[in-house]
């Protein structure tokens, strides 16, 4: 595994994992948002859609991390992850 491929786990949430789906949702927190606010559209998506959930730096459990303030550098690092 690469660097990439380890640091993906800190940005990309499965709360109900559906990795079979012919669908994968991919949703973005509203500004000052978390990942945890797609919870329960991951439950009721499930199993016919795989909900992944972005968990960007500075938010919840990542908050010790300083937040990106760039538009184009989070586009880039979400793109990596994807």
């Amino acid at each position: 595994m690469n660097s990439v491929d380890n640091s993906a786990a800190l940005w990309i949430r499965r709360y109900h994992p559906a990795p079979d789906s012919r669908v994968r949702l991919v949703c973005f927190p509203h500004a000052g948002g978390s990942a945890s606010f797609f919870h329960p559209a991951s439950a009721a998506f499930s199993p016919g859609a795989d909900v992944i959930a972005l968990q960007y730096p500075g938010r919840q459990d990542r908050r010790q991390e300083p937040c990106i303030t760039d538009i184009a550098s989070l586009a880039d690092e979400i793109t990596a992850r994807l």
